[in-house]
């Protein structure tokens, strides 16, 4: 009998660390999580002490390996993705001078202000492709220059979390392209960190902070140690891929390789991609970075405001309202209230702007159209309809339409809620391909883990074997009428916050 080949695939996420086993086949044969707690020193502040973090990516390691039953001398490869943005400053023995930056800081919001009425987003744009944003390298490193200029002269590195995992694991500190282009500091034309964006900064003093290696996602980026081994239960020597941007990860992990696919990630963030192999299709979009396939660029519309917003409405309301109830089983309840509501078409409209806006600056969160009338159901299912709408604003603004002549592959929170995701074929009124496992973005890493130890010649070849399709949800026509009236009223209301917010 064929001995099975073992990869970790690590996701450093926003708000919870996972790791997971697969086989060369792509069985997901267990996972493990924990959620790290973040410190809010100030309002704005999103931050997680680097230490906590790293314990944390061994426990679940451990747990995961444990959990799986095998041997940890069977596992090929390891690698990790982790979350875009967010600063982690390194000492000149690599230790970390201070708590890690997460990528939903909004503490430069007043400074990301003053560079797009200066004209100096626009100017970075012509190089990046990409508009700035409070939690990125690009805006973070100027704010500590002005209010924290002691870190900086301590500082010998700047890295993204999944750099930061690797380098624990190996002892070798490098980035890769996903991640290098996702700081906008980084030339995507170039492709390299460009002195002249850290001039434009005004940090042209700190570009020494970005000169690590720069690896493609599946080339091997060092060994795990001896002493990693120990805290992490794995196997001293085992390759450790580069890891990419877990935007990237998630598309990698849905079998995408081309331009024919939409991919959908609906996770704390929504995150809308597509892959192209034009920059010049870039030019003139929100966000853009290098992908995982050399060659490729991603070209993203994402914001917090997906299914971060349902757990807000799940944490406050309902779980007072049903406390026997597990937090798995409170979401099966969602599902089965909505159906025995008749998913009743009502006109109340949720905008899901609880943390952030993709529409109008600095709007919150609201409701349109409640009266006496509305049930608690009518209430979940418009919360769970606002964030697709949501969605689709994003989708219209990748590609003109909420209607894309391509195949969409979702994946995220809302996959396991199978009346969620019919809710989203309807609104489109296209097929939507769920993919097998859970766990997108640490199967990403698996894959390119697979393609680093050899096990796998390229990425072509570890898709095929370990992507697979579990389930197309079929659009129903009769709805058609109604979202697309009701899209247009969500897309009003969105006016009615311009006038509101102006």
């Amino acid at each position: 009998m064929k001995k099975h080949a073992y990869f970790i695939g690590i996701d450093n996420g926003g708000s919870a660390i996972k790791a997971a086993v697969f086989d060369e086949n792509g069985r997901e044969l267990s996972v493990s999580q924990i959620q790290i707690p973040m410190d809010h020193p100030n309002p704005g502040w999103t931050e997680r002490d680097p230490l906590s973090v790293w314990r944390g990516n061994c426990q679940v390691i451990r747990d995961a390996i444990g959990k799986a039953q095998i041997c940890s001398q069977d596992i090929k490869g390891v690698s990790v993705c982790g979350y875009g943005g967010g600063l982690g400053l390194l000492d000149n023995a690599n230790t970390p001078i201070a708590p890690f930056i997460v990528s939903t800081d909004t503490r430069a919001s007043q400074l990301l202000g003053e560079y797009s009425e200066s004209g100096i987003n626009s100017s970075l744009y012509q190089m990046t492709l990409q508009n700035l944003w409070a939690g990125q390298q690009a805006m973070l490193l100027p704010w500590l220059k002005k209010h924290r200029p002691d870190l900086l002269k301590q500082a010998c590195h700047m890295v993204s979390i999944k750099d930061y995992i690797r380098y624990c694991l190996t002892g070798m500190l490098a980035t890769d392209y996903t991640d290098a282009s996702c700081t906008n500091l980084f030339n995507i034309r170039d492709k390299q960190f460009d002195p002249e964006i850290f001039g434009l900064l005004d940090i042209r003093e700190y570009f020494h902070l970005a000169c690590v290696p720069i690896l493609q996602s599946f080339e091997t980026a060092g060994f795990v140690t001896s002493e990693a081994a120990i805290q992490c239960g794995l196997a001293e020597g085992i390759p450790v891929a580069a890891g990419l941007y877990d935007v990237d990860s998630c598309c990698l992990a849905s079998g995408i390789l081309d331009s024919s696919c939409l991919c959908l990630i609906t996770g704390t963030w929504s995150i809308n991609e597509y892959l192209t192999n034009d920059l010049e299709e870039c030019i003139g979009k929100n966000g853009n970075t290098i992908a995982f396939l050399p060659d490729y660029y991603i070209i993203e519309e994402s914001s917090p405001t997906s299914a971060s917003n349902f757990d807000w409405y799940a944490n406050h309301f309902l779980s007072r309202m049903y406390p026997g109830l597990e937090r798995h089983e409170l979401y099966d309840y969602c599902s089965k209230a909505i159906l025995e509501s008749g998913l009743k078409q009502t006109d109340i409209l949720f905008m899901p702007y609880l943390y952030a806006s993709n529409s109008v600056p600095d709007a919150k969160g609201a409701f349109f159209n409640l009266d006496s009338s509305h049930t608690p159901a009518d209430i979940l299912l418009a919360i769970y309809e606002g964030i697709l709408f949501s969605s689709c604003c994003h989708i219209e603004k990748l590609t003109g339409t909420i209607h894309p002549q391509k195949q969409i592959r979702l994946s995220g929170g809302i996959t396991n809620s199978p009346v969620w995701t019919q809710i989203l074929a309807d609104i489109l009124q296209l097929p939507i391909q769920v993919m097998e496992g859970k766990e997108r973005g640490a199967l990403g890493a698996a894959i390119c883990a697979s393609v680093a130890c050899d096990y796998y010649s390229d990425f072509h070849s570890a898709v095929k074997k370990m992507c697979h399709l579990s389930r197309t949800y079929i659009p129903d026509s009769s709805k058609a009428a109604f979202y697309k009236e009701k899209y247009k009223r969500f897309k009003k209301a969105i006016q009615a916050l311009e006038f509101f917010y102006k």
